[in-house]
């Protein structure tokens, strides 16, 4: 479809513009996470903005805990400098309940991918 086809062409100028080659790529609501073996891109899909972290600036991930009575699927990126930011997967009464078990297996899978790893 035109949507699909847009926000693969945005995609691929992001890509070319930021020598970015995706390994690894997930999609869910209005969020897309991708890595290279460098960074991950964070891309909003509604209004197309992304940025991008460096996965060696990442100190630690940690699930995000529920608000407010409003069930939530999240991590906190803490990165090196003290910064964090939070990765939203899901939210109660904004997103389908459909995706909140897809949420929850991507939120797992994406704290693994990007919990740096210890050296010895």
């Amino acid at each position: 479809n035109q949507k699909k086809a847009y926000l693969t062409k945005a995609l691929a100028e992001i890509s070319e513009a930021h020598d970015f080659t995706m390994v690894e790529q997930d999609i869910l609501n209005n969020l897309l996470l991708a890595t290279d073996s460098r960074r991950l891109l964070l891309f909003n899909t509604l209004d197309h903005s992304h940025k991008f972290c460096d996965l060696q600036e990442i100190a630690g991930v940690e699930e995000k805990d529920s608000a407010a009575n409003i069930k939530t699927i999240g991590l906190l990126v803490r990165k090196k400098d003290g910064s964090q930011f939070n990765v939203e997967f899901y939210k109660q009464y904004t997103d389908s309940e459909s995706s909140f078990n897809k949420a929850k297996n991507l939120s797992e899978k994406w704290r693994k991918i990007l919990q740096p790893t210890k050296s010895i």
